[in-house]
């Protein structure tokens, strides 16, 4: 059960706008991975990200 918390939190603590590298040491965790696992980006999240990217708004044209 404590898993499933600690990944609801890092799910939305990312989706609220979170910084990776904060949630990591909220965690408790060694490895940037570990912490990538627990945070379970959706595909929005992800194209959001993307469109907000300084790559993309200099007109390149990124994938998921």
């Amino acid at each position: 059960m404590t898993h499933i918390l600690r990944r609801t939190f890092a799910s939305d603590y990312m989706l609220g706008g979170g910084e990776i590298l904060a949630l990591q040491r909220i965690l408790g965790h060694s490895s940037i991975t570990m912490t990538m696992r627990y945070a379970h980006l959706s595909p929005e999240h992800l194209e959001s990200a993307m469109r907000f990217s300084p790559i993309t708004q200099s007109g390149y044209k990124l994938t998921t």
